[in-house]
C-alpha cells in the first residue's frame, strides 16, 4: 500500500499543476444561443452571456455603438467557428465609439455582456426578433486562419505490474 502511495500523490501533484481556468463567464457556456433568446416568451433580462460572430455592419451613434453580429460557436478559448452552423443573429451595444475600420464587417469577434431585451427588424424582407447585448468586453480576431495551428498535449499515467513492480510515466507531445 504504501508503494502506491508516492505515485498517486505525483499524480496528484502534475495534475493539479495543469488544470487550467474556464475562462468562459458564468453561465456562458450553457446560455442560451441568441436564436434561442429571440425564441423565448419571456426571456430572462440580465444573463451574463459569451457570443462570438462575425460582423455584419456596425453603427456609431451618439453615445452607443450598435454591431450586428451573426453568431457563430465559439471554440473552448472563445474564438467563433464560422464553419459550423450559425446560431442566429444579436446586435451588440457597446457604450462610445468603436472604429468601424477596425470593426469592419467579415471580422471575427467574440463578445461578454448581458442581454439587455429584443428588438423587432429585419433580415432582408423577413421580420426579426434581435437579442439586444449590453457588451462589457470584446475581442477581435485576426483575419487569418490558415496553415496549421499549433498544438501541444500532456499527459501521464501509473501502472501497476503487480505485487512488486509498478511503474509511472509522464509524456509530452508536439
Amino acid at each position: 500500500m504504501r508503494s502506491l502511495l508516492l505515485p498517486i500523490l505525483a499524480t496528484l501533484l502534475l495534475g493539479a499543476g495543469c488544470a487550467s481556468l474556464d475562462s468562459r463567464p458564468p453561465g456562458g457556456q450553457l446560455a442560451p444561443t441568441p436564436r434561442q433568446m429571440a425564441a423565448m416568451d419571456i426571456p430572462e433580462k440580465g444573463t451574463k452571456v459569451r457570443w462570438g460572430g462575425v460582423i455584419i455592419s456596425i453603427r456609431n451613434l451618439q453615445y452607443n455603438t450598435e454591431i450586428d453580429v451573426i453568431s457563430y460557436p465559439i471554440s473552448s478559448h472563445g474564438e467563433p467557428q464560422p464553419e459550423e452552423p450559425p446560431q442566429g443573429r444579436f446586435i451588440a451595444l457597446k457604450a462610445g465609439y468603436l472604429e468601424p475600420l477596425d470593426y469592419a464587417p467579415g471580422r471575427r469577434v467574440t463578445l461578454e455582456g448581458r442581454v439587455e431585451s429584443r428588438r423587432p427588424g429585419t433580415v432582408g424582407e423577413a421580420k426579426y426578433l434581435f437579442p439586444i447585448l449590453r457588451v462589457e468586453t470584446i475581442r477581435l480576431w485576426s483575419g487569418d486562419r490558415s496553415g496549421p495551428r499549433p498544438s501541444f498535449n500532456f499527459g501521464f499515467g501509473i501502472g501497476s505490474g503487480g505485487r512488486a513492480s509498478g511503474g509511472f510515466g509522464v509524456g509530452i507531445g508536439f
